[in-house]
């Protein structure tokens, strides 16, 4: 119910409304008023805890306020752009045109509960922001109030941590890191955590690893349940410590490379490029760049032919695409300049680490290579910027979302494609003087009566008509457009 406190007045007395309304609602305990309740207030009056502004008269100098105290949990309501958001509620939409945003009650939300908010919206005390969205402007948020000791859960790289919560792993590829709860943990326990992770009050560091950049800390916090006061005449159980967290191993024969399925090919033939690794254990993701001559070479769908797009990604291959573990995968490639970049993980590490069966070897992705021009070439992994920890441009990830170094894995480059043709090659052109003449047509003659070989760049030539085959029909389309009577050879449009 809105309760107005002025009476029937001119627009000329505006001036001793507002004096009115302000005497009257200093006369007025704020306990008066119930949740739900509108009062109208002057324009510059300042608004009590927990009260919105839901609407606002310029002419009248005058603006709604409501009471927004000892509401329910999930509760929403529209109010003003400007108007200040009370402690625990979070902006769920926005409208431009009204000049208007949809707030939520989050008070009393129990664990584990998400709600998607605006990308601007403030993240309450104990809620973290699990993901986000670009396109929406809105990033989805959770609760952790109350989690129990232990849980573990994956959220946004530039999320906030709630107190006496640690990060355990991350992940560059998917931006998250994954934290762990230690409130309430039993005095002695011992986690791993990340080189940068903040210590809670009462642990202390044990030990550190460069290699991983990790930490060991130690609960010193005293805990009354986990070491009781032995009664006497009584002894206390004696608890066998926790064993120790496997580390991942470090492959000792592993190593990525690229793989064709053939290295000689004919202008318009498609070379099939597989991505594969061998021998990494607990693979878990990776990060690769490639570099080729896209003025030799397009990268192209292996199986439809269509070109790639800076967004287009690898055909999948044999691992990395169990659905139970969330495969996602981003390209970033730069198609102009010859270079394509991929990466691929699982999002839930901690669920395919728990399973125990790692990936170890298989194929990553297939990208495919149309032969624009039939010279010898080279499809290499290359560093770029942006790839820091690279390994000629390849970083390959465990499921505890760390790197592997230089030291863990080969790079394995693959050949050339159509090695040794190294000059562009001119159909009819047989000796390679530059010009189709009399000369390339008494080569192709002796060929033809099998008085000379050709090397392969010279059968490459000499195919004017492009059916793989060199006969005498060749010799007559040479013998044509020496002539003038043929002004391009079949072979080219082919």
């Amino acid at each position: 119910m809105k309760k107005y406190f002025s009476n029937s007045c001119l627009a000329s007395k505006v001036s001793i409304l507002i004096l009115f309304v302000m005497i009257f609602s200093i006369m007025l305990p704020l306990t008066a008023f119930a949740y739900g309740e509108e009062v109208v207030v002057g324009l510059y009056s300042n608004i009590p805890e927990g009260w919105v502004v839901i609407s606002t008269d310029t002419i009248a100098s005058t603006k709604t306020i409501k009471n927004l105290n000892s509401a329910p949990y999930n509760a929403e309501v529209e109010v003003k752009m400007s108007s200040n958001i009370p402690e625990g509620w979070v902006v769920i939409s926005t409208s431009v045109i009204a000049s208007t945003k949809t707030i939520k009650n989050l008070n009393s939300a129990p664990y584990n509960a998400e709600v998607e908010v605006k990308m601007s919206s403030n993240v309450p005390e104990g809620w973290v922001v699990i993901s986000m969205s670009e396109i929406a402007s809105t990033k989805t948020i959770k609760n952790l109030n109350s989690a129990p000791y232990g849980v573990e859960v994956r959220v946004e790289m530039l999320s906030k941590i709630p107190d006496n919560w640690v990060v355990v792993s991350t992940s560059e590829i998917a931006s998250t890191k994954t934290i762990k709860n230690l409130n309430s943990a039993p005095y002695g326990v011992e986690v791993r955590v990340k080189m940068l992770s903040y210590v809670p009050e009462g642990w202390v560091v044990i030990s550190t690893s460069e290699i991983t950049s990790t930490k060991v800390i130690k609960n010193l916090n005293p805990s009354p349940t986990s070491m009781p006061t032995p009664t006497p005449g009584f002894s206390l159980p004696t608890i066998p410590p926790k064993p120790t967290p496997t580390p991942t191993p470090t492959p000792a024969n592993g190593s990525i490379t690229i793989v064709f399925d053939k290295n000689q090919a004919e202008v318009g033939e498609i070379i099939k490029a597989s991505i594969m690794i061998e021998d990494i254990p607990c693979f878990a993701g990776y990060h690769v760049n490639i570099e080729y001559d896209p003025e030799v070479l397009e990268a192209v769908n292996p199986d439809s032919g269509a070109p790639f797009g800076d967004r287009t990604g690898l055909l999948a291959g044999d691992i990395l695409i169990n659905d139970e573990y969330i495969p996602l995968s981003s390209a970033a490639n730069d198609i102009q300049k010859g270079t394509l970049n991929f990466m691929k993980t699982y999002l839930e590490t901690a669920k395919y680490r728990d399973s125990g069966k790692d990936e170890t070897t298989g194929t990553l992705g297939i990208v495919g290579f149309k032969v624009l021009k039939k010279l010898e070439t080279k499809v290499r992994f290359a560093d770029r910027e942006g790839m820091p920890n690279a390994v000629t441009g390849t970083v390959v990830y465990d499921w505890n979302s760390v790197g592997y170094g230089d030291k863990a894995y080969k790079v394995l480059q693959p050949g050339k494609i159509n090695e040794g043709f190294n000059q562009e090659i001119v159909y009819g052109d047989i000796d390679f003087d530059g010009e189709v003449t009399s000369s390339d047509f008494m080569l192709i003659n002796r060929y033809i009566l099998g008085k000379m070989e050709f090397r392969d760049e010279q059968k490459y030539a000499a195919d004017v008509d492009g059916n793989n085959e060199i006969n005498s029909i060749d010799s007559l389309l040479i013998r044509r457009y020496i002539l003038g009577a043929l002004k391009e050879f079949p072979a080219k449009s082919k």
